[in-house]
């Protein structure tokens, strides 16, 4: 039998504080400490330490050697301060150039991989998007200066794109996740872009826009020619969404309660949808492999890369938005990586746009004798029907599509009733006319 000794050295030996009741215990004895000074009596005195290094033999040793003092000085200031001063310069700037052609060009050299060098050419194309919205806001982009920062985020998307048409021919799966990276990063700051000008804050310029708008032309006309395998996006879903995770971590006390809110839910639906990108991956595996049947047919309503491919976006976008406080203060999450709605928020949803359609269809004045605004208040009704049916069967994706019907419709119907009035007013025109005629005569 083992002692009581034992045991309990064992179970104190396994036993610590958390970090927090650490620093808690630390501070309260702190605390007590500076409320309850020691006694005088109790006090030990301190003995003088006399230090060889006096003010006479430091002002000697700086006056024979001012000049190796100075040289050192300046540079730890050259070598140290000015590349992060630098850091916050923007275009005109007389630290920009050490920015860019110092500081930008040694973080390159960290660069190893063909996929880091297309990350990092990526980042740099985002840093000259916010110093050209930075100028902006601030008054101060005039058209030189907007002129070259669109050329030179040309030049950052260009060679983008030159890395991933590289990539392709050593790792095609890792090009696609590249571009989809490289996408989503386009799609992020052409809502921010979009953003400011909408708010009329200034934004950037127009040939920055546009430089966002080409390259994502190029991109989505790349986009399918080569699929990642499953296995890739899911090493990659995994190191993403590891990553947003601890950033949320991280950013925790700069956010408002709101953004929490949504980022905590995004993260809760990345999780939810790459769940079900593994369990139709396994099902669609069971069904490739079995020998029950020759006729076998994978289900293909349920793509799980297409799954992982959308998932992947969705947390580039969201690491975007909470690593750049810059987006996050342009943009609300919703505007980039909509929430996925729940069962009850789509029905909530789709009978609340289907209680528009038919207050807005009853207030139309309709005369159903004429036998197009019959037949499409039919085509209207129809839908409307085949909408409530889905949504009580949880269809929701043909419940969707039928509200749309019902809403195209609908639009149909108001413009049969104004050109039914524009024709009304022309024919009182011509009998007033008429009338006017044979008065006259």
């Amino acid at each position: 039998m083992k002692s009581f000794d034992s045991d309990i050295k064992k179970i104190a030996e396994k036993t610590r504080l958390k970090a927090a009741e650490r620093r808690m215990l630390r501070d309260r004895v702190l605390s007590y400490m500076e409320y309850h000074p020691l006694p005088e009596t109790l006090q030990t005195k301190k003995a003088a330490v006399v230090s060889p290094i006096t003010f006479d033999t430091v002002f000697t040793w700086g006056k024979t050697h001012s000049r190796s003092l100075i040289g050192a000085m300046m540079a730890v200031f050259v070598v140290l301060v000015v590349p992060v001063a630098a850091e916050k310069a923007v275009p005109g700037d007389v630290l920009y150039p050490i920015k860019t052609k110092i500081n930008e060009n040694i973080r390159a050299s960290f660069a190893d991989s063909p996929y880091e060098k297309v990350a990092f050419e990526t980042e740099l194309m985002e840093r000259r998007i916010a110093e050209a919205r930075l100028l902006a806001k601030e008054g101060k982009l005039n058209e030189t200066t907007e002129a070259a920062i669109a050329e030179t985020v040309k030049g950052h998307a260009s060679a983008v794109q030159e890395g991933i048409a590289a990539l392709k021919t050593s790792d095609a799966e890792e090009a696609a996740i590249a571009e989809i990276a490289f996408s989503s990063t386009l799609e992020v700051q052409s809502a921010v872009l979009s953003s400011d000008e909408a708010r009329g804050v200034g934004g950037s310029s127009e040939g920055v826009a546009g430089a966002i708008r080409d390259a994502q032309l190029v991109v989505d006309g790349a986009r399918g020619t080569t699929t990642p395998s499953y296995e890739r996006l899911s090493l990659r879903v995994e190191e993403g969404l590891t990553r947003a995770k601890d950033l949320a971590v991280v950013i925790d006390e700069a956010v408002t309660e709101e953004e929490r809110a949504d980022i905590e839910r995004r993260l809760g639906d990345i999780v939810r949808k790459v769940d079900a990108a593994h369990i139709a991956y396994e099902a669609q595996q069971m069904e490739a492999t079995s020998t029950a049947s020759t006729t076998v047919e994978i289900k293909k309503e349920v793509n799980p890369v297409e799954i992982l491919s959308s998932t992947l976006r969705d947390i580039q976008k969201l690491i975007l938005f909470m690593a750049d406080i810059d987006v996050r203060q342009s943009v609300k999450l919703e505007d980039i990586v909509p929430a996925e709605r729940t069962d009850e928020e789509r029905t909530t949803n789709i009978l609340g746009a289907l209680d528009e359609l038919i207050n807005a269809h009853d207030a139309l004045e309709l005369d159903m004798d004429v036998e197009e605004v019959a037949s499409t208040t039919a085509a209207f009704e129809a839908s409307v029907e085949i909408a409530s049916s889905a949504v009580a069967e949880r269809n929701f994706d043909d419940a969707d599509a039928a509200v749309v019907e019902a809403q195209t419709h609908l639009e149909t119907l108001k413009m049969l009733l104004d050109e039914l009035k524009e024709s009304a007013k022309t024919e009182v025109s011509s009998d007033v006319a008429s009338t006017t005629e044979e008065v006259v005569e």
